[in-house]
């Protein structure tokens, strides 16, 4: 041993404490064992020094980090506990050394508070034995490396476990926001839609569909990141697919490496890693949300349960979405049903409250109302009329011109109308149209007299849509008026009765199809002479 022999035994104690002082600045596994080696092969002289390091699930020793040895050594170094003098030193705990045909070798058990997990192996150039002190000093070396194994390791368990914490409140949060963004929706394209764009943005998933069951089909409703070959509609056949066998186990399932698989179903030219979650109804799993990764095992099972999490937010909103949508169909119902009562009273309006519905939609299409808007005007409109109930027949019914205290009667309908609704909690939000949709844009309408923009938009478009089926509806009192009249009695009363905005979206869809059919029809009729 160079310093042991040339420089005596306190020279090799200090170089063994400045060692340990240096390891002690690391705190890395890597990083100690790197400089355990550089200080071994100097403090010691030797030729071929390593670091073995106890795989506890293979049960083996696995050579870590190496210095003078070959490739080739890492095999003849990979043994179990009890093989060879390395094996010996870690199952024995004992520093033991064998005479080579290059020289002398050594094993040095690393021995910390877990135990024995590892093995300095070495080999020196000298032909006699290592007394008893040089053997102590090489396993005190050895105790200093093992002590700053120890620390590395605990600093690195702790930084992967904040860096688990991390991700995991991370993930808690993305569920969180994906909770509460999710429940907005309420109906189920829209839900289905944002569903997928959550994935995307908040999951980070690289492709992403949701699949919903019909028959003996998983159907395709919402994608994103797959080729060419998968789109919204398409149909995968019962037994066909991971998605099938998710759905029919009824649980979530990862596959690691989906070539491994004889049930996928390739979205990806280049996917390796799959997962399927089953989306749970009340009365059992009614679809499936995939998801795949161009990288095999890029999904783990915390990727996976935090998938389902994902996809049990998904079939609650979805039941959500399907429960809305049933209320929203009795809804329509009962309005209508509302609207139809009064329209038996008056032969000649039957109808009216649904084609106005019908125009006061197209209007508000083009001018882009959001659904929710549109969704207030429908109701709106088939209930704009609901005040006349309180019209007596004599005054709703007459044939002649009104008198002062008749028309006064009839204006009423509108107060009346917003009194017979407003306990009704679900209309609130259409109450102010059906109250305001005989105001006028220069304000000479009423109830209240409103004029330009205090006046509701929604009520605006009714008001354009009621005046234009009024005009070319039969009434008591008068004839239907011709269509094209009727269109251009609507853009004389623009800015003056009605919201120009609201004129000319009225003309560029029912006045432009009024005036395509009047070309059509003028173009059938042969002529005379």
């Amino acid at each position: 041993m160079v310093y042991c022999r040339a420089n005596g035994t306190m020279r090799a104690l200090r170089l063994i404490s400045a060692a340990g002082s240096e390891f002690e600045s690391d705190r890395t596994v890597d990083g100690v064992l790197e400089k355990g080696l550089w200080w071994a092969e100097r403090i010691f002289g030797l030729t071929s020094c390593a670091i073995l390091l106890l795989d506890e699930d293979a049960g083996v020793l696995r050579m870590f980090k190496s210095r003078g040895y070959r490739p080739s050594d890492a095999v003849r170094l990979c043994l179990r506990p009890g093989e060879g003098i390395e094996g010996r030193a870690l199952s024995e705990r004992a520093t033991l050394q064998c005479a080579v045909l290059e020289g002398v070798r050594v094993g040095v058990p690393l021995v910390t508070d877990d135990g024995a997990v590892g093995v300095l192996a070495a080999d020196l150039a000298r032909t006699d034995a290592l007394t008893a002190e040089e053997l102590d000093l090489l396993g005190l070396f050895a105790v200093n490396v093992s002590a700053s194994l120890h620390n590395a390791r605990l600093v690195e368990r702790a930084s992967a476990d904040a860096a688990r914490l991390q991700t995991r409140a991370r993930d808690l949060a993305a569920l969180n926001e994906i909770g509460m963004r999710i429940a907005t929706f309420t109906d189920l394209d829209s839900l289905i839609d944002g569903a997928m764009g959550l994935a995307r943005q908040t999951l980070f998933f690289r492709s992403c569909a949701l699949l919903l069951w019909e028959g003996e089909e998983l159907i395709v409703r919402g994608h994103y990141g797959f080729g060419e070959g998968v789109g919204t509609g398409l149909r995968i056949p019962r037994g066909k697919g991971v998605a099938w066998r998710c759905l029919e186990q009824g649980e979530a399932i990862l596959v690691p490496d989906v070539s491994a698989d004889p049930d996928h179903v390739a979205g990806l030219s280049d996917a390796r890693c799959e997962m399927a979650a089953p989306i749970h109804g009340p009365k059992g799993v009614v679809g499936v949300i995939m998801a795949e990764s161009p990288k095999s095992h890029a999904f783990n099972p915390t990727s996976l349960e935090l998938f389902a999490t994902f996809a049990h937010q998904v079939a609650s909103a979805i039941e959500n979405a399907r429960l809305h949508e049933t209320n929203r169909k009795t809804f329509y119902q009962t309005i209508r049903a509302l609207a139809q009562a009064l329209e038996m009273r008056d032969s000649y309006t039957h109808g009216h409250s649904e084609r106005v519905r019908t125009y006061a939609t197209e209007i508000a299409r083009l001018m882009e109302l959001s659904p929710r808007d549109i969704e207030i005007l429908e109701q709106a409109a088939l209930l704009h009329d609901i005040g006349k109930i309180g019209v007596r027949d004599s005054v709703l019914l007459k044939t002649a011109s009104l008198n002062d205290e008749e028309r006064a009667i009839i204006e009423r309908h509108p107060v009346i109308g917003d009194s017979i609704l407003h306990p009704v909690g679900f209309l609130r939000e259409a109450l102010e149209s059906v109250l305001h949709h005989h105001e006028h844009w220069d304000g000479n309408g009423y109830p209240s007299g409103q004029k330009g923009e205090e006046i509701p938009l929604v009520a605006r478009i009714i008001a354009v849509a009621d005046a234009y089926d009024a005009m070319t509806s039969d009434r008591p009192y008068r004839q239907a008026m011709d269509s094209a009249v009727a269109v251009n009695e609507i853009r004389n009363g623009s800015g003056h009765h009605f919201d120009p905005a609201v004129v000319r979206a009225f003309l560029a869809t029912i006045g432009v199809r009024l005036e395509m059919d009047c070309l059509a029809h003028r173009m059938a009729v042969p002529a005379l002479g």
